[in-house]
């Protein structure tokens, strides 16, 4: 499948946002590894998606689950 070089483009950027989205709330230390592996591993997931609606889709399930993290289980940092 031939995916649009623009297209790649927006998903790696979304991809650094969903990283820093991850990484900067725990500053300078560093997220959880049973919470940070698995919602990495959703934004790497992105990169299958053969369309921008399952990247939105993705990306709203990715923000969904760090608020879940962040607010309702004891967080998303080591600390």
């Amino acid at each position: 499948m031939f995916i649009p070089p623009n297209y790649m483009i927006v998903k790696i950027a979304i991809f650094f946002l969903k990283v820093m989205s991850l990484s900067q709330h725990c500053m300078p230390a560093a997220p959880k590894p049973s919470v940070y592996y698995p919602i990495l591993g959703l934004a790497i997931l992105d990169f299958t998606a053969p369309s921008l609606i399952y990247t939105v889709v993705l990306w709203v399930a990715h923000v969904v689950l760090l608020f879940l993290m962040v607010r309702i289980s004891a967080g998303l940092c080591v600390y």
